[in-house]
């Protein structure tokens, strides 16, 4: 479970990668690859991946060193040789996995020398901008009226904001929220957990299937030290259970 001050919801990547956003793709690839993708690659491949975590770890690094910048130049042509070696194999029928961004990484340290770290170029903030935009359009007949209204009336409201100083009056930012009242999708269960609060989206019959219900009764079995065994605690659980697709901890928004 990661928590969403670092990254965004993420869908299954098997089966919803096309919803994937740069933010997704960047934070699966640096923090969770190298764990699910363990024992499953042959080791070169493997560790071939785990080059190319090192090396968008360094160039997306808020601080970045210009003597490291050779070392993360040859690491770079390190691991475009590599990928030559090991995907195109050199074989005209194998072309395809050769696109445009195989070569491109060549260029990061010349690129960031010449324009400076990605951290200073990167458009995360013009994707989650423009995905702002995309969620407040809901006219079909009109929309690119509304878009336009709709960006206009922002940027009205910033130059009163600034203009005026009611920056902290207009700007309904998370901070005036009071994190210790629950929210209208939220609800507690003191009697388990009187800090723990749980978000929408809510299902309140799950019916969970036999591995998941499993490792309930395993843990059970462990945390109440009972002598009884897993099969015996799967027979009294319920068959369906409320479920939450979110948390937070209470007087606060971190997840």
């Amino acid at each position: 479970m990661t928590p969403s001050w670092m990254v965004r919801a993420m869908p299954d990547i098997h089966l919803h990668s096309t919803k994937y956003t740069a933010e997704s793709w960047a934070f699966w690839i640096t923090w969770m690859a190298p764990y699910l993708l363990f024992d499953r690659l042959p080791d070169e491949h493997y560790q071939h991946l785990l080059l190319l975590v090192d090396i968008i770890k360094a160039v997306t690094s808020l601080e970045l060193e210009e003597e490291g910048l050779d070392i993360l130049d040859a690491d770079v042509r390190r691991w475009h040789d590599q990928y030559e070696q090991y995907y195109y194999r050199y074989e005209m029928d194998r072309i395809s996995t050769c696109p445009l961004t195989i070569h491109a990484i060549i260029h990061l340290v010349s690129s960031t020398r010449h324009a400076g770290p990605l951290s200073r170029i990167w458009e995360y903030v013009t994707e989650r901008f423009m995905g702002k935009i995309a969620r407040s359009v809901t006219s079909r007949q009109y929309p690119f009226s509304q878009l336009s209204e709709t960006v206009k009336k922002w940027e009205q409201v910033k130059v009163v904001a600034i203009r005026y100083g009611l920056e902290k009056e207009l700007f309904l930012a998370d901070e005036r929220r009071n994190w210790s009242i629950l929210g209208k999708q939220e609800t507690m269960i003191p009697e388990i957990n009187d800090t723990t609060v749980l978000k929408s989206p809510h299902q309140a019959n799950y019916q969970w299937t036999d591995a998941e219900c499993r490792r309930v009764a395993v843990y059970i079995r462990q945390a109440y030290q009972l002598r009884a065994s897993a099969d015996s605690i799967m027979k009294e659980l319920p068959k369906t259970v409320p479920r939450w697709g979110k948390f937070r901890v209470k007087f606060t928004k971190r997840m």
